[in-house]
This record gives structure tokens, C-alpha cells and sequence, in this order.
């Protein structure tokens, strides 16, 4: 149970745009290889004891389903995104023009660009992201842009970017952030969006 039972709260991971790297390797897609083990693939790779190199690519899957078959599950079972109350947490920024949350899957707005979401009035009044409102989400959470100086609140404190770098050398937080990326293609139309939900 992703949301948690009668032990407490569970843990919801939300699936950014290094997760997709890593799913499409282990898919055999190794078009992102270098770029992933450039910020950061590398280093997880080290830590499960994998090959760290462009050339490994070709047989990661093997080599992790040998080694740590529980590496492909714990990456696959990433969510495009979570909602707790009233609150969308999302990797990069909710695509506008969404009219429900089921519609909602991994697309290059969601996982690598937020300037459009940025620039509106956000999810709670802006009439691009209506959908979302339907479904009564008020405010959004989300990551992939750096805030070295801390969460920076947004919309009238409706949306708050949480990213604090820490892939940066100098940074020891301990949450995971990405970087920016231009441009990416949309994600495999296999994946289904999925939702939680927490009273």
C-alpha cells in the first residue's frame, strides 16, 4: 500500500526525468546513457555495485536483474505523480489543458519543462489548468528546478518549488533534485498515470 495502512504513512515516490533515464536504459533505450551517467547515473549505478560506463549500457538489465532485481521494481513503481488533499505533487510541472487526473502521464511538460506553468496564474485560478480544479487540486508541489536558497513559494502560495539541488557537489541535503533540461521526447504511451489519494 503506497499511501500507508495501519503500520503509519508509506512512502509515495513521484517519477522524475533521471527515473525515466534509468527505466528507458533498462528498456533498452540507451539514447540518454551518457547524459544520465553524467549527473548522477553513474554514482547509483557505483552504489549497486553495477559497471558505471557508457559501454555497460547495452547490458544493464541483465546486470541488474542478476545483481539487484529489486532495482527495476523500486524504478518502475515511481508514480507520474501523487495527490495528497488538495495538493498535486508532480516532478517538473502539471501540463495545462488536462482534463482529468487519470489523463495525466509522463510527457515532456511533466517530467522536463515547468516555464509554462511558471508563467500562468497557476492550477488554482489560471483557466489553462480548469481540469485540475475539477478534481480538486488547489495547490501544487513540485521539484526539477534548483532552489539552492531554499523552497520557493509561487501563485499566491499555492505553488511551492521543491528542488535543492542536491546532485550539486557542494550540496549535502540529501533530496534528490535533477536539472533542466531544453527538450525531451514524450515518454512511452505505456505508462498509465496513477493517482493517490489521502483524506
Amino acid at each position: 500500500d503506497a499511501v500507508g495502512g495501519e503500520d503509519g504513512p508509506g512512502v509515495v515516490l513521484v517519477r522524475g526525468n533521471h527515473e525515466q533515464m534509468l527505466i528507458d536504459l533498462l528498456h533498452g533505450d540507451e539514447a540518454w546513457a551518457t547524459d544520465w551517467l553524467a549527473k548522477g547515473g553513474d554514482e547509483a549505478l557505483r552504489s549497486f555495485g553495477l559497471d558505471a560506463d557508457v559501454d555497460a549500457m547495452s547490458r544493464l538489465r541483465a546486470d541488474a536483474e542478476a545483481a539487484h532485481p529489486e532495482l527495476a521494481a523500486f524504478v518502475l513503481d515511481t508514480l507520474p505523480y501523487a495527490v495528497w488533499r488538495d495538493t498535486l505533487l508532480v516532478h517538473a510541472a502539471p501540463p495545462p489543458r488536462v482534463d482529468r487526473l487519470a489523463d495525466l502521464a509522463l510527457d515532456d511538460e511533466q517530467m522536463w519543462h515547468a516555464a509554462t506553468f511558471l508563467a500562468s496564474a497557476g492550477v488554482a485560478t489560471d483557466p489553462a489548468y480548469a481540469g485540475y480544479r475539477a478534481e480538486g487540486i488547489r495547490r501544487v508541489v513540485m521539484g526539477h528546478i534548483p532552489q539552492p536558497d531554499g523552497p520557493t513559494v509561487l501563485h499566491g502560495g499555492m505553488s511551492i518549488l521543491l528542488d535543492t539541488n542536491a546532485s550539486a557537489p557542494a550540496n549535502s541535503s540529501g533530496i534528490i533534485s535533477a536539472s533542466t533540461r531544453p527538450s525531451h521526447r514524450t515518454r512511452s504511451p505505456s505508462l498509465v498515470a496513477s493517482s493517490l489519494r489521502s483524506g
